[in-house]
């Protein structure tokens, strides 16, 4: 116990909180009501395999996305002051991935699970 209190004491600024916010106590509650419900269906059978479309996305900085689909692909380049909006290599990639899932939808991938096909 002494060891919290010398560290809790080495806070030089007095602005700092030291006790759990009330956002924290709210979540912790919520989280033991839900992992205290019993009556919730839970599967031990492990997942079956998973399917690999050949989808394959990538991103660039420098020129645009492009999406390789089993052979088939495309390919968009970026407006050139993309850069100026306050977007970055992960919003990039994010709208690759988004394009791939919306691709997707549009041939009739539904559901991913091979069992439940």
């Amino acid at each position: 116990m002494s060891n919290l209190y010398e560290f809790l004491t080495d806070f030089k600024n007095d602005y700092i909180p030291r006790y759990m916010r009330s956002s924290v106590i709210s979540d912790l509650k919520w989280w033991h009501a839900i992992l205290s419900y019993t009556h919730f269906p839970r599967s031990l059978i492990p997942p079956g395999p998973t399917r690999d479309y050949g989808i394959w996305v990538d991103a660039s900085t420098e020129w645009g996305i492009g999406i390789l689909w089993d052979g088939h692909w495309a390919a968009w380049r970026t407006a050139d002051n993309w850069r100026g909006i306050k977007r970055d290599i992960g919003w990039l990639e994010g709208v690759a991935a988004e394009i791939a899932i919306i691709i997707a939808k549009e041939i009739g991938v539904c559901n991913a699970d091979p069992d439940l096909q």
